[in-house]
């Protein structure tokens, strides 16, 4: 809640200049009340809606161009073929035959596992369909340095998210919303019988209509690498271009018609149409927030003209992010607002002050060097966010902006129009964007090779302050008093980004890896990692949890690596982890993919004043699936610690019997099942604090309620990670343990458990 009243406010103080600000003193009090109405109006009409995990009967259409997604998992059919996951999104109008607000919220993700060709066929955007469905509230996975999906789906407007379990297409509905949509679909499909099916289609899909699932996730990392992403995401860049080429036809045209241009000014006509032009390209992407903001933008600008107030670039861009804020306030979420702000405030700052003391007449050099400035005021911004920066950003853009700009966006934008009129016509023309888009793709192949042997690690808040203020020196006017001061900045900067990072001291964190396991362990310089969480060909938790983790922590190795048992929830992301980290010693408790040693017979070792050692319980024979989970126990200044992987009462009842007693921290074992913690188990260990990593809404109701009463009696403190997100136990100064959770430290206004 803070944080949308905070960023009303300062995006309302940003809407009006300095000098105006005691006359319009009122615009900050509006935005605070704005933003509060917007966040209690959400708080009292949404959650109730999805207010638990639940089966439902939903009606409505879909509002999406559905996806085929098989990322996440494989699923096998009855003649075991591997089927289709489907993914849409979809805009309620009943929930349980109950009628929705016209002022409600109303859009859902939904998923359709094992989707047949015929469902396929079936399932367009537009359609009305009748769902049974089991639904979600929003809730996300959260992890340190992991993505905040919560926060994007509230930022998109979804109010939950569920899967379909049963389905049936009722008539449609007269609705605008549902023929703009069925709309694009058709369009979709058209475009799909002219583009050459080729690995650059989809780049032509998302150039044409913002439908960006067809390229491939290699394809997405090297297009990452060469810093040239935004040139695939339908806002400011291709709405200006579109803006701009339909400006210049018309005004060309009107301009020889001086029947009409007598009575209409041709500039007039062109700006109507440079409009439409732009309205045309977003609502051809989908009318995506960011295609939004940047027509918002447009239309600020086009009425500055009309109106004759010719307001400057920095009062444009002040009052499309006011307009913004107002109907979009959940906008603020959202990084690439942030960064759409701060590239055309960059902009706007080079236009208005640099331009008259260095740029002169010589527009190529003024290109080099809105594009090198550019590069270098969003470098702190983007790699504190993303945890990495492309080093070839600069040159990447410099050769593809003007070849997306002028040559290859126009012939798709010309392919569209003819589309309508000769589908032969238009697959031509889509065979030359083929071919420009395979060039295209060889130059972001080749940067992004530069790009990965130019590698970088992760930013620390010192360096970004560092960084921030060498960027303001640079962007300052070349007159300005005060630039010398770069060179010390600067030489600050590269001292502190060469000094690694260590921390002594014991850190411990339980991702909140979904129904699996992962626990990351570092002291003294050295890491360790438990567990790996789920996985299989398609997908790794791993890859989207752990990774991203490990690389803002700068770890590039693992001095060990445990895989307790061979179960896909544990060890599912063990060869991805292989293959991007250094692996020293891996230790399995039962034959893995991956060739490791017994950790039951593994010896004890010490980093710094932290002692591991493995409690070997049952005798080999016994060592198989769950009973195979390695049990390591870890001594921290007299506090002791229990991973137990997925034992159960046998392995318990062995480990009793060999003496094991009190520990401070218990991970407990097979994440809550009634098949584990035992009443004896719980009570001899009786831990002060229990943790159970679990998936939200598991369909095993992990941790079971008597599961946690056990714990509870002993006078356990009890964290679930679904519920608290990631878990992280560090070691403080005077030598205790001190446990804090992610969402803790990073709460939401929406939070439900």
């Amino acid at each position: 809640m803070l944080l949308i009243l905070f960023s009303s406010v300062l995006l309302i103080a940003l809407a009006i200049s300095a000098n105006q600000f005691r006359k319009y003193f009122i615009a900050p009090l509006f935005g605070l009340f704005w933003g509060s109405c917007t966040a209690s109006l959400w708080l009292l009409t949404t959650p109730e809606l999805i207010s638990s995990p639940q089966v439902v009967n939903i009606q409505g259409y879909i509002c999406s161009l559905p996806v085929k997604n098989n990322s996440s998992s494989f699923y096998k059919s009855d003649n075991n073929e591997v089927s289709i996951r489907l993914v849409f999104d979809f805009c309620l109008s009943r929930i349980d035959e109950k009628l929705l607000f016209f002022f409600q919220a109303n859009k859902i993700r939904l998923s359709l596992y094992q989707a047949e060709q015929d469902q396929i066929n079936e399932m367009k955007a537009g359609s009305f369909w009748k769902f049974n469905a089991k639904l979600k509230p929003i809730h996300g996975r959260m992890n340190p340095g992991g993505f905040d999906y919560e926060k994007w789906l509230v930022s998109e407007g979804f109010i939950g998210t569920g899967y379909v379990k049963s389905s049936s297409l009722i008539p449609s509905v007269v609705s605008f919303k549902a023929v703009y949509q069925s709309t694009r679909q058709r369009i979709l499909d058209k475009l799909n019988r002219v583009i050459p099916d080729t690995d650059s289609k989809g780049m032509a899909l998302a150039l044409a209509i913002g439908e960006r699932s067809s390229i491939s996730a290699e394809q997405w990392q090297t297009i990452k690498d060469s810093g040239t992403s935004h040139l695939l995401a339908i806002s400011g860049l291709h709405i200006g271009i579109a803006a701009l080429w339909s400006y210049y036809f018309f005004l060309i045209i009107f301009t020889r018609i001086t029947f009409i241009s007598r009575h209409i000014p041709a500039q007039k006509i062109a700006e109507v149409a440079s409009l439409v032009g732009g309205l045309s390209i977003a609502l051809l992407s989908g009318f995506g927030y960011p295609a939004q903001r940047a027509l918002v933008m447009l239309v600020v600008f086009l009425y500055s003209r009309w109106s004759g107030r010719h307001l400057s670039l920095a009062n444009i861009l002040a009052v499309s992010v006011m307009i913004i804020a107002f109907i979009q306030p959940f906008a603020v979420l959202a990084v690439s607002f942030w960064l759409s702000v701060i590239a055309v405030a960059t902009i706007v700052f080079l236009l208005s002050y640099r331009q008259k003391i260095t740029f002169g007449n010589n527009k190529f050099r003024e290109w080099l060097r809105i594009n090198w400035f550019l590069f270098v005021g969003l470098m702190p911004i983007t790699w504190m966010i993303f945890d990495s920066i492309s080093v070839v950003g600069f040159i990447a853009n410099l050769i593809l902006i003007p070849l997306t700009s002028f040559v290859t966006t126009p012939l798709v934008y010309i392919g569209l129009l003819t589309l309508s009129i000769s589908d032969q016509l238009a697959s031509w023309l889509f065979y030359l964007v083929d071919h420009i888009l395979a060039f295209t793709l060889q130059i972001q192949a080749l940067l992004s090779e530069v790009n990965s042997a130019a590698s970088v690690s992760s930013l620390s808040v010192l360096l970004f302050v560092l960084l921030l203020l060498a960027t303001i020196i640079i962007l300052m006017p070349a007159k300005m008093p005060g630039r010398s001061l770069i060179i010390p900045v600067g030489l600050l900067a590269i001292f502190s980004l060469s000094q690694p990072k260590t921390d002594e001291r014991f850190k411990m964190v339980v991702f909140d890896i979904g129904q699996g396991l992962a626990v990351y362990i570092s002291v003294a310089g050295k890491h360790l990692l438990y567990d790996t969480g789920y996985g299989n060909k398609t997908f790794s938790m791993a890859e989207s949890s752990l990774l991203p983790y490990f690389k803002r922590q700068s770890v590039n190795r693992l001095d060990r690596m445990i895989i307790s048992h061979a179960d896909a929830d544990h060890a599912g992301g063990l060869d991805i982890i292989s293959d991007q980290l250094k692996v020293n010693m891996l230790l399995v408790g039962e034959k893995t993919s991956r060739e490791g040693d017994d950790c039951h017979t593994a010896d004890p070792w010490k980093w710094g004043n932290v002692e591991f050692s493995f409690l070997p319980h049952l005798s080999n024979r016994f060592y198989q699936g769950n009973s195979a989970s390695c049990v390591l126990q870890i001594n921290v200044n007299d506090k002791k610690i229990l991973l137990t992987g997925d034992i159960e009462k046998r392995s318990e009842k062995a480990l009793l019997d060999k003496g094991l007693t009190h520990n401070d921290i218990v991970v407990a074992p097979h994440h809550g099942s009634l098949t584990s913690s035992t009443d004896e188990f719980v009570t001899q260990t009786s831990p002060n604090t229990v943790i159970f990593s679990t998936g939200y809404a598991n369909q095993w109701h992990f941790p079971k309620s008597k599961v946690i009463k056990r714990y509870m009696e002993v006078g356990a403190d009890v964290q679930v990670t679904h519920e608290n997100g990631a878990i992280t136990i560090t070691e403080s100064q005077d030598g205790e343990l001190k446990i804090t959770t992610e969402r803790m430290d990073r709460s939401h206004f929406w939070q439900i458990n």
